[in-house]
């Protein structure tokens, strides 16, 4: 097939799409000049035309029947001595303006998924759930008229008028036990899947790369459950989530097939249900006199939230709340920081024994620094210990050394942390992904605003970094130069840093909302800004 050939009513313009079985050609209608997507499957044998032409078949008359919204409609079908081919309407692009724009592609979720890998932030939990359900819905649909599509992945699910919509059905079939393992790999079901539905092992691995961004060849693997970003990029609500939606990827693709999902509307609840809550008594002691100044309804609201507090709160609530909130934000970002130490400088150094093990030890880890009703302090620093004990090196590194500290001092270790944080060491700049900025936090958090300054100068000075770096590290020393009342020296940095992304609206929008959080902090620094108004 070339470009201008014309075919059953259709001129042939450009190819826009291609893989193992068969090309997707951009098309225009010659009755009225709408343009259309074209699939073309070369003939290899008679056997197999006629199965794909049975597939296409079968496609139509579910489709008719059952009408999901979201499986591809096919509006033509054809066949000629060279093989068969369906006409489809015209997905939603990326790239070009116009489908004619030879840069112009199809968006898939392949092609989204690609898209935010360079965002500062991950698809959120609901975000996930609201792309994947429609997916579920039409393989139910597809799966209630007896059919198997066996190919479900990220590249196999367009966009039109940006609903997210199954499609390519070349490999179609009647569900039966001796289907032929044809798909793609990774996405296709593997030889032990026994039982159940062999589509759900596909969308748990679409599932799992729209979660992590990783090929599902890394599925089950603890040291690929991050997203790009890192999970120190993650919300402790997002992080409740990410671990959430795993779960429905273990369930789904569980060897005993009595363990997974009954059908594909399970699956789709799954994805949205809110994960439930083990209560537990708080074992940290020390923190009990501030349970005692509020009543506990209010204690564990102030843990998750700091708004839509009374206006008349008593002030000693107001300070409990206060207090009990910064000392799970700090249990946060020390969880966090070790997450994005994981995600950068370990994978080099260690084996895949301890790289697992330090994923497993960080998610014993997780419940006694994050969630209200699991804290306790201590108990994550010993998890924390049993990682330094079997992996040494990371008793050094200043990623792991600095979370340490800030687990300490909400345990009450104070002394103990005013030793440890003047070591030179924890102000080695290391710039892979967030993690000096995360290590700069916590020198702020550990009432070192001068050494996370110190930190930051070092990055800033270091030759050819990256400008999104660059932007970063300015938009976090603006914040240690506020803390140390250094008021001119921050408005310097963040107007350097608003230069930096000048004509990048999406960084700028990003920037200035990460300055005004600054501001809001610091109410001084805001009123210096109003005297002294700096370049927005």
């Amino acid at each position: 097939m070339h470009p201008g050939d014309p075919l059953d009513g259709y001129t042939v313009l450009r190819l826009i799409g291609s893989g193992g079985y068969g090309e997707v050609w951009l098309c225009r209608s010659d009755a009225v000049g709408d343009l259309r997507a074209l699939k073309f499957i070369a003939a290899s044998g008679p056997e197999l035309l006629e199965k794909e032409f049975g597939a296409i078949g079968n496609y139509r008359r579910a489709a008719a029947r059952l009408r999901s919204p979201h499986l591809m409609p096919v509006e033509h079908v054809g066949r000629t001595v060279d093989g068969l081919y369906y006409v489809m309407p015209l997905a939603d692009g990326t790239g070009g303006s116009d489908p004619i724009d030879p840069d112009w592609q199809p968006r898939t979720l392949a092609t989204l998924i690609v898209e935010r890998a360079s965002h500062d932030a991950w698809f959120t939990s609901g975000e996930i759930a609201d792309l994947m359900s429609p997916v579920l819905g039409a393989l139910q649909t597809l799966a209630d008229a007896g059919l198997v599509h066996r190919d479900v992945k990220p590249d196999n699910i367009l966009f039109f008028a940006g609903q997210p919509c199954l499609a390519d059905i070349s490999l179609l079939d009647a569900d039966s036990a001796t289907l032929t393992r044809r798909g793609t790999p990774g996405y296709v079901t593997p030889s032990w899947y026994i039982g159940g539905h062999p589509d759900m092992y596909g969308a748990a691995a679409t599932l799992y790369t729209l979660l992590t961004g990783n090929p599902p060849d890394r599925m089950g693997r603890g040291a690929y459950t991050a997203p790009p970003q890192g999970l120190g990029s993650l919300t402790p609500h997002e992080l409740a989530g990410h671990k959430r939606l795993h779960g429905v990827i273990r369930r789904a693709t569980d060897e005993r097939v009595t363990e997974r999902y009954p059908n594909f509307l399970a699956m789709a609840e799954a994805l949205v249900a809110e994960p439930r809550k083990q209560v537990r008594g708080n074992r940290l002691l020390w923190l009990g006199v501030l349970w005692l100044m509020v009543t506990s309804t209010v204690a564990l609201v102030a843990l998750c939230s700091k708004h839509h507090q009374p206006a008349n709160e008593p002030a000693e609530h107001k300070q409990a709340r206060e207090i009990a909130g910064d000392i799970l934000s700090d249990g946060n970002l020390a969880y966090n920081s070790l997450s994005a130490f994981v995600g950068n400088e370990f994978n080099e150094n260690v084996s895949s024994a301890e790289n697992d093990f330090y994923w497993t030890s960080l998610a014993r880890m997780q419940p006694y620094s994050c969630y209200p009703e699991n804290l306790d302090f201590p108990a994550a620093i010993r998890i924390l210990d049993e990682i330094i004990e079997v992996i040494p090196n990371l008793g050094k590194q200043p990623g792991v050394v600095l979370p340490r500290l800030l687990l300490l001092q909400c345990s009450g270790e104070t002394a103990q942390v005013e030793r440890e944080v003047e070591n030179p060491a924890l102000l080695v700049p290391l710039v892979k992904g967030d993690e000096p900025y995360y290590r700069s936090q916590i020198l702020c958090r550990l009432h070192r605003p001068d050494k996370a300054e110190e930190l930051l100068d070092k990055v800033i000075a270091m030759p050819n970094l990256a400008t999104r770096k660059l932007t970063k590290a300015l938009q976090y020393r603006a914040g240690t130069h506020v803390r140390q009342n250094k008021f001119t020296e921050a408005a310097m940095d963040a107007t350097k840093a608003l230069e930096l992304v000048e004509g990048q609206p999406i960084e700028k929008a990003e920037l200035r909302r990460g300055l005004a959080d600054i501001e809001k902090e610091f109410p001084r620094y805001a009123e210096y800004l109003r005297e002294h108004p700096m370049k927005k």
